[in-house]
């Protein structure tokens, strides 16, 4: 099933002590107030996501929501729905099927502000959000 208006795919993977990046996950769950924001699960677990997000879920208002998906999974889910505006990943393999659809990825540094403006509705349109 394809997921519509895609907004971001981001890679989620383990802190140095195995620990989720809480304020990644939370920024992209407010993000999806302009779309669907992918989480590209590497190393952690959807129930440990869901525990981070568990507080933010509960004030957000106006949110799509978030979808987990694999390494192995998101070729499929990227021909189904097309090319985000928000991009970022590490993993060699994940970088690949992005950039043969033209999106530029953005590094782990910048991520959290980018996804802010979209949780925000601010870089919609042809501000340069979209081919990030």
């Amino acid at each position: 099933m394809p997921v519509p208006r895609l907004a971001a795919v981001i890679e989620v993977g383990p802190g140095p002590i195995g620990e989720v990046p809480v304020d990644l996950v939370r920024a992209a769950y407010c993000a999806s107030r302009r779309g669907t924001v992918v989480l590209v699960l590497n190393g952690v677990s959807s129930a440990q996501v869901d525990r981070a997000l568990d507080p933010v879920v509960q004030q957000a208002r106006g949110v799509q929501g978030v979808v987990y998906c694999s390494p192995a999974a998101l070729e499929l889910l990227l021909r189904q729905s097309g090319r985000p505006r928000v991009a970022s990943v590490g993993t060699r393999a994940l970088v690949a099927p992005l950039t043969r659809r033209g999106v530029r990825l953005l590094p782990r540094n910048s991520v959290l502000r980018a996804l802010g403006r979209l949780g925000r509705g601010v870089g919609r349109g042809t501000s340069g959000m979209r081919s990030v």
